[in-house]
């Protein structure tokens, strides 16, 4: 009978050990910075942490310099505004040297140099504000190639210079501009989602490629602002207003591959100017597409290109020119001007409403939305074709007679595409999409699995063990 009882104990101590494991995996200590704290400086505080570990700095001003952080914590203020960090050594301020490390909820006032240096990979950078009263910025390391990088919720007055790694992510960012520039990108499939930038140049530097530009502003800066000089990026739903001065222009469009899709121009000297290929064959205009665009009110037009000596043009068709005549200057209507080799029959006759979201069923966009489109039917002239549908391919809701068998036809097939893709969205049951980077008939993937399968094997174990006491005691 003791034994028995004994025997029930251990596969009760096992399994709840078990689960505090897994309860507990991943956290680490918390050290305070600060009147009060563990530590009164920084240094100090890295020193006693270990991975894993949380530093929280108590509001308060400091002044350090050139913080080398190197080891995978999170350094916290305690308030964004409460917590100042004042450097103004040509050293700069915090190195992040390892991988996952979390910085947060602090103002940085630096002069001369960097604020943060990026070298790590994993690295957050998290509501974050850094003032300069020089041209002090954030950049990454000579010798880095920081991978996976996010930097959200942040604002950084004289701007990103990202000029190493590969898939960084700025989400809902104010970016200002030093010296004419606010970002400088060199790493390759990166995201800008919602920022603001002002102030200065937004360059995607030749040899960068797949960068997506979405749901962002772009403003205030008395010369050429978006300069595209990489391949396959994307450049969707978009604000540009005030820019170009009086010889610059909102978008200077280089690179091949690129696709500038659902913008707004506005108020700017010229929309878009196309740049000339090059020799090298970095830069040919005839790849990139301008779609699914508005531009209004432009001073000098909507978009520009010479290049005399080829016949072929750029593609800028269905694009809306500010009215429903179409194009000015080559073109023959009274909206915004296209001059040069530029292909801009057909245009939309309305404002483009395209989003990513609203797609049309293509795949370019991610989130709800691509499918439920179809579900809109509205058909205000009883053409067969939904009015979202005639926007998008720059017909005329409201006229029954611009719908061929042709465009019906091709139609009919987008929706069949689009209704197939959706029947393929899920084949193993496990709730979520097969494009979401899993493997397409195995369940295992689902949350908590390695979990279940880890307290499955303890109380497996624990029940053998207690088989085996019960036969010795036979």
């Amino acid at each position: 009978m003791k034994q028995k009882t004994l025997g029930m104990l251990v596969v009760m101590v096992l399994f709840s050990s078990a689960m505090v494991a897994m309860s507990t995996t991943g956290e680490g200590a918390t050290l305070t910075v600060g009147e009060g704290g563990d530590h009164q400086d920084i240094t100090s505080a890295l020193e006693a942490a270990a991975d894993g570990d949380t530093i929280t700095i108590k509001n308060g001003e400091y002044e350090w310099n050139d913080v080398k952080v190197e080891k995978s914590v999170t350094i916290q203020g305690e308030s964004k505004d409460g917590v100042k960090i004042i450097s103004s050594d040509p050293a700069g301020l915090f190195k992040l040297i390892a991988d996952d490390i979390t910085i947060s909820k602090m103002t940085l006032s630096v002069q001369y140099s960097e604020a943060l240096r990026i070298d790590g990979s994993g690295i957050t950078i998290s509501d974050v504000v850094h003032l300069s009263d020089g041209f002090g910025t954030t950049t990454c390391g000579m010798e880095a190639f920081p991978i996976g990088v996010v930097i959200k919720d942040s604002e950084f007055q004289n701007g990103l210079l990202l000029d190493k790694g590969e898939k960084f992510s700025v989400t809902n960012c104010v970016i200002g501009g030093y010296y004419g520039s606010s970002v400088s990108l060199t790493a390759s499939s990166s995201e800008f989602t919602g920022c603001t930038v002002s102030g200065g140049g937004f360059v995607i530097n030749q040899g960068t490629t797949d960068v997506v530009v979405q749901d962002c502003t772009f403003m205030d800066h008395d010369n050429s602002c978006f300069i595209l000089s990489g391949q396959n990026c994307k450049v969707y739903s978009n604000h540009f207003e005030n820019l170009g001065g009086d010889y610059g222009n909102a978008m200077n469009l280089g690179g091949k591959d690129n696709e500038v899709k659902g913008n707004t121009f506005t108020k700017n000297r010229w929309g878009i100017s196309i740049m000339n290929a090059d020799d090298e064959g970095n830069t040919d205009p005839l790849s990139n597409v301008i779609t699914q665009n508005n531009f209004a009110d432009n001073t000098e037009g909507g978009v520009l290109w010479y290049q005399k000596t080829r016949a072929d043009s750029v593609d800028a068709t269905n694009n809306w020119w500010g009215d429903a005549s179409g194009p000015a200057g080559d073109g023959p209507g009274s909206g915004d001007k296209c001059k040069g080799n530029v292909a801009y029959e057909p245009w939309l006759t309305a404002e483009s409403t395209w989003t990513p979201d609203t797609a049309e069923g293509e795949g370019e966009g991610e989130g709800e939305g691509e499918d439920d489109v179809w579900e809109d039917t509205t058909d205000t002239d009883g053409d067969g074709l939904p009015d979202w549908w005639e926007e998008e391919n720059g017909m005329d809701p409201e006229d029954e007679t611009d719908a061929t068998d042709e465009l019906i036809s091709s139609f009919e097939d987008e929706k069949d595409s689009a209704e197939e893709d959706a029947s393929d969205d899920d084949t193993d049951d496990d709730t979520s999409d097969d494009d979401k980077g899993d493997d397409d008939e195995d369940d295992e993937d689902s949350p908590g699995f390695e979990s279940y399968a880890l307290v499955a094997i303890v109380v497996i174990v624990a029940l053998l063990a207690l088989l085996g006491w019960g036969r010795r005691r036979d």
